[in-house]
């Protein structure tokens, strides 16, 4: 299974979501050998790092996204994504209007959105992380055995 995370800039929300969901599958190798992650925006800067806030609430976490470089949302990422999870209802109605054919497979990774840290204090950075991190473990539960390993 493929999972794709989708934010507004591929800087913040979509790194942490995509290295948190990579630290998670690290915890349990058998579980998700069948799981690949990966990460863009919709608008992004294309070759920019995750931004200095989301790097530094992944390393309070143990975590990193120093080799992030942002991607640029195409027809092919969608395409080839078996799930495609947005941090804000809005975007997920705005990809699901212009790649129709995929719209069973977009959705919001939490039941609210997860409002974008950009520019932000670090106390924005952690809250966007605990909500990924929170969301992304609810997903790996709920994801079919027979998807993932």
């Amino acid at each position: 299974m493929n999972i794709l995370y989708v934010c507004t800039g591929n800087t913040c929300r979509s790194p942490m979501a995509a290295a948190i969901t990579l630290a998670r599958m690290a915890e349990a190798p058998d579980r998700y050998a069948g799981l690949a992650v990966a990460s863009c925006g919709l608008y992004a800067a294309v070759g920019a790092l995750a931004s200095e806030g989301a790097e530094k609430a992944l390393t309070r976490h143990g975590l990193t996204a120093a080799a992030h470089q942002a991607r640029q949302l195409t027809p092919d990422h969608i395409a080839a994504a078996d799930l495609i999870l947005t941090m804000t209802a809005a975007q997920a109605a705005t990809l699901s209007q212009a790649f129709p054919q995929a719209a069973g497979r977009i959705r919001p990774l939490a039941g609210q959105d997860i409002s974008d840290p950009f520019g932000g204090s670090d106390a924005d950075y952690e809250r966007a992380y605990r909500e990924i991190d929170a969301a992304v473990a609810a997903l790996l539960e709920t994801l079919p055995k027979e998807d993932v390993g």
